[in-house]
């Protein structure tokens, strides 16, 4: 395998992150993945880590703080007084989620699995997972959750039910 020699990328180029494809700026991780991955899944995985790597550096990152500094919260009763116990979610946060959903990310192994009928690689889904902590880290443990789950649903419940679980899941 033969190793691509660069510049090393002058930072200071750059006012901030937010903006940037976080995946095109991350030689460490292309040159990781390059490595680990054989020629067909790099070719295959490339333009969805280029893809995500917009979707973090951009929107996510963007939403990032205020979503940080307005977490969920629970409400307790309406205006009337009536019980409700409803988990409430800002804006942001809600438009994040929606991004992931979009991009396929909750679940996104199985999702790729049942659509195309290939493994993801776990470098592959390292890297996004890498590329979503360094936006939103609050968010890779929501749609981590989910993802755990998913997995859980498609190896262990019967038939019969997996398929409704999965399909409300991902």
């Amino acid at each position: 395998m033969t190793t691509t020699t660069r510049a090393p990328i002058d930072y200071s180029r750059w006012q901030t992150p937010i903006g940037l494809n976080w995946y095109r700026t991350d030689y460490a991780l292309q040159d990781a993945l390059r490595r680990m991955l054989s020629a067909g899944d790099l070719t295959w995985a490339e333009p969805l880590l280029d893809r995500f790597g917009e979707l973090c550096g951009g929107p996510i990152a963007r939403r990032a703080e205020v979503s940080d500094k307005n977490p969920p919260r629970l409400v307790k009763h309406d205006r009337e007084g009536n019980e409700v116990d409803e988990v409430v979610h800002h804006e942001t946060a809600l438009a994040t989620k929606r991004d992931l959903w979009e991009f396929g990310f909750p679940a996104f192994s199985q999702r790729v699995q049942a659509q195309e009928g290939r493994e993801v690689p776990g470098a592959v889904a390292t890297a996004l997972s890498y590329m979503l902590n360094q936006a939103e880290t609050g968010m890779t443990c929501a749609v981590g959750m989910t993802a755990g789950v998913a997995d859980l649903v498609g190896r262990y419940a019967p038939a019969w039910w997996r398929d409704e679980a999965y399909w409300r899941l991902t």
